[in-house]
């Protein structure tokens, strides 16, 4: 229905006042006139003066016209499509590749054209209509949340009432699709395309391990073999450094166990760079020999770290704390515990604090504390040092913001009311080094079901650089607030647990759970024991840094190169030059010219790389001047992840129908659109629309008007006025 009005920038009253003005000008002026002329000839001129300024007077307030209306649009259903390698396997019983084409096939027969298609794997991207059945599933990874946040943005414009995701559901790269499919809020009607049961397979599932490591120190590596349906035989696992051999064991397969837990160690002699390399034996009965090994790269570094500590006051936080730290005996621990405003338990050296290499505050600083000691520790910041900080319930934020830029939050309220609450892991933190155990889905529910810790009703607003690692839960309420905070600035990082009393995740969660006999990890050891490491990394200020998205890739994946250069004073340099050249035994030497993104940051994608070990050489330089050198090695093709899940994710994928109030279909489409389309959601659209038309920028306006003047101008001239 459409409807329209009419505007004018100023007040009507104020129009309706000059035009009645001009009116009566108007009248007057031709109330008598020399010579005398006829009525109508009067009439006459009187219409044409009064028309004319008028429209005049109209223009000058703007009229405006706008037309109302409703604009219907059609329901619409968006098609999300696995064009991964995985999806065209032939596993157990059923030749993916078959059933793939059958339902493409049967989608272009049924769907409508004005519909919205997608195909994803790795990255997304638009599909026509006929284009559906030229598909090349050779995607190297399966990223089902991300094809779904991409329907966030369409779904206002384009009336998405339903979702089809055509998927086996194994994804290997981003969040959990349940929470993104949560998110959407419309049905998701989920294909699984697959068997849920295992085809006959061996494959090396985890090689786990330090991502930093130190000379003449036993580095352990935790292997993760998964055998199903290969029984009654004897397989050698083996693991190489650098292609060295560390360790080897013999495996016998039995027939009623999946999975085989392994543990290597080996112990580095010179810092460096080093590659793991986990194999199994293979056997031609296996549906792939792809997933047989597994690569990782470790650093190792040279020194012994040095740890200063400062606590508020004895606590359960710092006392925890302080034995988790000297079980590493490549950790030189400096411990000073306030006694007093003025002095600390044990002797305060500023040199041990000058020559610390991590910082970590527990409790501290409090309300008598010293500020010369913030001033200390925030020097000592700004070399580079890294920082790790433990809310306690006595915690004076306003003379921890002393610290500065090094803080990368703002407090909104303070409050000393105290709360118990439960650690929520932000999914697309799955796998982040910080909290990583096995670095799956599942730590998110091992870090979850941990018991609760206490925290100050102290409010706070992330910066743009922090990075949300834990939310948490208050009562039955989820909380968009942090409670654990990571932050990378440069080569300055820092680790910020907003709450205290983290001894009951040791003593309520690993030790109550260990009593019975359970297999649980210390996620309080594991959490200090990454977090040590994570802020060992590039912990001393280095001008120039160069490193890679990733360690691992598979063949095809785009590599993606980052550096960062600053000057003396910490500021970003722009406009140099950062060159890199890329060495493999393989191939021939790749020379690469980074591209400059602002702010101190370059940036390079590198595509096409074959299956090798790689390392790189960069340089940054400003004309002849040469501000930094960097030097790193990264593997592409040992493992492609489209291989390590063969079997469809039923469970997932019947999750998200349920929560989302679609339908769950296993390798079939029978029935979907009749289904779609009785759904009370799916139905038109209307959205309210307006169009303005601005009558003042009509040159019609303008014509008529001086034609009305020119009219009477002829006219008073025949008629001889003056």
């Amino acid at each position: 229905m459409n409807s329209y009005s009419l505007a004018i920038s100023g007040s009507w009253v104020l129009f309706i006042v000059l035009a009645l003005l001009i009116i009566g000008v108007s009248f007057y002026s031709y109330r008598n006139t020399n010579p005398p002329i006829s009525g109508a000839k009067r009439t006459t001129l009187l219409s044409l003066r009064i028309i004319g300024m008028l429209l005049l007077l109209f223009a000058i307030f703007q009229p405006i016209v706008t037309n109302s209306f409703d604009e219907v649009i059609k329901p619409k259903i968006a098609f999300l499509i696995d064009n991964s390698e995985s999806i065209s396997i032939e596993d157990a019983s059923i030749d993916r590749k078959e059933v793939y084409s059958d339902i493409i096939k049967e989608i272009k027969q049924k769907a409508d054209k004005e519909d919205i298609y997608f195909s994803f794997s790795d990255n997304i991207n638009d599909l026509n209509y006929d284009s559906l059945t030229t598909l090349d599933t050779k995607g190297k990874r399966t990223d089902i949340s991300k094809a779904l946040r991409e329907l966030e943005y369409r779904q206002d414009t384009s009336n998405i009432q339903a979702v089809v995701l055509i998927t086996d559901g194994a994804y290997n790269a981003g969040e959990n699709p349940f929470y993104a499919a949560q998110s959407f809020g419309k049905p998701v009607f989920s294909v699984g395309i697959g068997d849920t049961n295992s085809p006959k397979d061996l494959k090396i599932t985890d090689l786990i391990t330090n991502e930093i490591s130190y000379i003449n120190t036993p580095t352990p590596i935790f292997i993760n073999l998964d055998a199903n349906g290969i029984y009654d035989k004897e397989v050698n696992v083996k693991v190489t450094t650098n292609g060295k051999l560390i360790g080897e064991e013999k495996v016998k397969l039995v027939k009623n166990q999946t999975r085989y837990k392994l543990k290597f160690s080996f112990t580095p002699d010179r810092p460096g760079n080093y590659k793991l390399n986990a194999t199994v034996d293979s056997f031609d009965e296996e549906i792939t020999k792809l997933n047989n090994s597994k690569s990782d790269i470790v650093r190792v570094l040279e020194n012994k770290k040095s740890v200063a500590l400062f606590g508020g006051r004895p606590s359960y936080d710092v006392s925890f704390l302080v034995k988790e730290l000297t079980k590493n005996k490549n950790q030189e621990l400096h411990k000073y515990v306030q006694k007093n405003a003025t002095s600390f338990y044990d002797d305060f050296k500023q040199k041990d604090l000058q020559d610390a290499e991590i910082i970590i505050l527990v409790g501290f600083p409090n309300a008598s504390t010293d500020v010369k000691y913030m001033e200390l520790i925030k020097r000592e910041l700004d070399r580079g040092k890294p920082l790790l900080f433990i809310a306690s319930s006595d915690i004076d934020y306003k003379k921890l913001a002393k610290l500065g830029e090094h803080i990368p939050f703002t407090v909104l309220s303070e409050g000393r009311n105290e709360m118990e609450v439960l650690p929520s892991v932000n999914a697309k933190e799955v796998g982040n080094s910080i909290l990583r155990v096995n670095g799956d889905k599942s730590d998110i529910e091992k870090w979850n079901a941990l018991p609760p810790i206490s925290k100050t009703e102290t409010f706070i607003k992330p910066n743009p650089e922090a990075n949300i690692l834990m939310n948490y839960t208050f009562g039955n309420s989820a909380m968009n607030e942090p409670l654990i905070v990571s932050r990378t600035l440069g080569n300055k990082r820092g680790i910020f647990v907003l709450g205290y009393g983290l001894q009951r995740w040791k003593l309520q969660g690993y030790a109550e759970e260990l009593s019975k006999g359970k297999d649980v990890v210390d996620l309080y050891s594991q959490l200090m024991d990454n977090s040590v490491r994570w802020l060992s990394i590039d912990n001393s200020f280095d001008s120039f840094v160069l490193k890679t998205n990733k360690r691992t890739y598979t063949e095809g994946e785009t590599v993606e190169f980052i550096a960062q250069l600053y000057d003396d004073s910490y500021l970003p340099v722009d406009e140099a030059k950062i060159a890199v050249t890329v060495k493999s035994e393989n191939s021939k030497p790749r020379e690469l010219l980074l591209s400059d993104i602002g702010n101190g940051q370059y940036y390079y994608k590198l595509e096409n790389l074959s299956k090798g070990d790689y390392t790189y050489e960069g340089q940054a330089s400003i004309g002849k001047d040469v501000m930094g050198k960097s030097t790193g090695r990264f593997i592409v093709g040992e493992m492609n992840p489209e291989y390590s899940d063969l079997t469809m994710n039923k469970n997932l994928l019947n999750s998200i129908s349920e929560a989302t109030d679609g339908k769950f279909y296993s390798n079939t489409i029978s029935k979907l659109f009749d289904e779609i389309k009785a759904k009370e959601n799916f139905k038109e659209k209307f959205i309210s629309k307006k169009q303005d038309y601005a009558l003042w920028n009509l040159p019609l306006f303008l014509i008529i008007s001086l034609m009305c003047f020119a009219t009477e101008w002829v006219i008073r001239k025949l008629s001889g006025l003056i």
